[in-house]
């Protein structure tokens, strides 16, 4: 993995032709800003070999092991491509039992694709990073989501305190609402950011995302 800053937009229930445009316009973002950033993008299953062929991006996809015939769809061809990233998995739309998380977490390894656990606190990152060593661990902090609140004024300790306490690269989700949060986070030690409606809710999501990364 790159030591540049990590950035992982969740496109959530963004799907079908708007997931993809989007996705090529982050795609044109990318390409501007150079090695400032590295932008990825999480999609639903059924968008990943349409934005894969369309962007250079890292493409990760929803956990998928419930909802999908997993393993015919880690065969189908769309996890060929090495812009596959990975697997986003446990995010706090989509909670996982700890079989499910099992499951999605060995297909990843199986096709030797990356893995990012979400976490709502740094207890459980700490547990699911214990358990699995994923490449990295996401904390959206609970009494931050779906809220206008920033980490930096909120609860800025949890950054210092997952920094600290877990060994592995570190992204921070909810609680990231401007430019100045995700420097706040970067320059504190994590890895990079987990964004999406900050960016995705914008009438133009590009230049959200541009302003956000403040280039």
């Amino acid at each position: 993995m790159s030591d540049v800053p990590f950035v992982l937009v969740n496109f959530k229930q963004l799907t079908g032709k708007a997931a993809t445009e989007v996705a090529v316009a982050f795609n044109e973002l990318s390409l501007s800003i150079g090695r400032k950033y590295t932008i990825a993008v999480a999609v639903q299953p059924c968008d990943v070999g349409e934005v894969a062929s369309n962007t250079d991006l890292p493409v990760f996809v929803h956990d998928i092991y419930s909802e999908t015939p997993l393993y015919m769809l880690f065969n189908s061809g769309f996890f060929q491509s090495d812009r596959i990233g990975g697997i986003l998995i446990n995010h706090p739309q989509k909670r996982l039992g700890v079989k499910d998380m099992h499951r999605n977490f060995q297909c990843a390894k199986l096709k030797s694709i990356s893995t990012i656990f979400a976490a709502l606190d740094v207890a459980e990152a700490g547990r699911l990073n214990a358990t699995y060593s994923p490449d990295y661990i996401a904390i959206e902090n609970e009494r931050l989501i779906g809220k206008e609140l920033s980490i930096r004024n909120e609860c800025p300790e949890v950054v210092d305190t997952a920094v600290r306490d877990i060994p592995n690269r570190i992204l921070f989700g909810a609680g990231i609402r401007s430019a100045e949060d995700i420097q706040f986070v970067i320059n504190n030690g994590a890895s990079g950011v987990l964004l999406s409606s900050s960016v995705l809710a914008h009438h133009n999501p590009p230049v959200a995302l541009r302003n956000m990364l403040d280039v």
